[in-house]
Order: C-alpha cells, then structure tokens, then sequence
C-alpha cells in the first residue's frame, strides 16, 4: 500500500474525548468501517486477545 496518512498527537485525554474524536471524524466524506468504529470504541476481553497476538 502506497498512500499518505495524517497523525495528529492530541497528548493525554480521556477515554470520552478519543471517542468523540472518532465520531466527529467519522461525520466526514471519509468515513471508518463498522469494525473499525466497533474497534476504537470497545475494549473487551475478545479485542484485547486479538491485539497480543
């Protein structure tokens, strides 16, 4: 894959403020996939299985 990304470091914030940051993005023509939002928003036990693999 060959395509530039934008990374914007917002410091320390809470957990509430990084959701509505994804939601606000998520209102763009740009929008996150169902899985990618399901993704940035829970944190269960399945999703943090799947992320130390």
């Amino acid at each position: 894959m060959s395509y530039q990304i934008v990374v914007r470091d917002i410091g320390q914030v809470d957990d509430s403020d990084i959701k509505e940051v994804f939601r606000r993005i998520n209102l763009t023509k740009f929008k996150l996939e169902d899985v990618e939002i399901h993704n940035a928003i829970y944190d269960g036990e399945f999703i943090q299985t799947a992320k130390d693999s």
